[in-house]
């Protein structure tokens, strides 16, 4: 049976799930890492790297483009 898109993206569809006691939740974004010595960066595709260096070097443009 030839498996389709959709049907791999139903695979993966979770359902809700409800707790008691509601819990923190931590979500990192990362676009570099240094993984068993070796430093690789990915795509920003949410667009967060320029707000984030603005906001830590406290800056009204990115510093590349300045």
């Amino acid at each position: 049976m030839k498996i389709t898109a959709l049907h791999r993206i139903v695979k993966y569809i979770k359902p809700d799930i409800y707790l008691k006691k509601h819990i923190a939740i931590k979500i990192t974004y990362l676009t570099c890492e240094v993984k068993e010595g070796k430093y690789s960066t990915y795509n920003d595709i949410y667009n967060l790297d320029k707000s984030l260096e603005m906001a830590l070097y406290g800056v009204d443009q990115p510093l590349g483009m300045r």
